[in-house]
């Protein structure tokens, strides 16, 4: 007995259909597209090739997605999208249909494989959204304590200005920033009158009204 080109999903026979012809088409129709994924050439009848387990599955696939609107167009598929549809169901197709798509270098999806990466990449994007969230809403613990030790020096300056220069409550238009900024500066340092007055502006807001001021 004869035996024609072996395929992959149906073992031998002589019906095999020219591949490199099919894959050029614009598009298969629902009978050519279960033909050609079944190692069947379209043009011959199907009494006169075998078929087996892997065939009946993809024709069954095949059927399935035209019937529930898989496919764009209910009489028609691009070959791309077929071929892409039943690499997903892992039935094993003809080798030499993979072949004619891979020498004419037209790219196939395995959408399932597609499918699952976009969903692992969404999750990570979703993952690190809700880390930067976090991160927003709730200060390190750094930044935090940076915040208390400028509170507390913030006091501090409230408390010296109230006590050694006389500090009013109604201080804006007193001569109180300029002294301490000159004092510091008697010291040996440096810290300017607008930086000193910006500071008892935050601590006056955060503390003025428990402190007693010069009367």
């Amino acid at each position: 007995m004869k035996s024609g080109k072996k395929l992959a999903a149906e073992g031998g026979s002589e019906a095999a259909p020219d591949y490199d012809f099919w894959v050029t088409m614009p598009s298969w129709t629902r009978e050519e597209a279960i033909a050609l994924l079944t190692g069947r050439d379209p043009a011959k009848s199907n009494r006169h090739q075998p078929s087996n387990s892997n065939a009946l599955k993809l024709g069954l696939l095949i059927e399935r997605a035209f019937s529930f609107g898989v496919f764009p167009n209910a009489v028609q598929v691009s070959p791309n999208d077929c071929v892409s549809t039943a690499l997903s169901s892992n039935v094993p197709l003809p080798r030499e249909l993979l072949k004619a798509f891979k020498k004419k270098k037209i790219d196939l999806k395995n959408w399932k494989t597609e499918c699952e990466r976009l969903t692992a990449e969404n999750e990570r994007l979703s993952k690190l959204a809700h880390e930067t969230e976090q991160t927003k809403s709730k200060p390190s613990e750094n930044v935090t304590s940076l915040k208390k030790k400028i509170g507390s020096l913030q006091i501090a300056l409230l408390g010296v200005a109230i006590h050694k220069f006389r500090m009013k409550k109604d201080w804006q238009n007193s001569s109180v920033a300029k002294n301490i900024a000159s004092s510091i500066a008697e010291a040996g340092l440096k810290l300017d009158e607008d930086t000193v007055r910006a500071h008892l502006i935050e601590a006056v807001a955060t503390k003025g009204n428990d402190a007693i001021f010069y009367s």
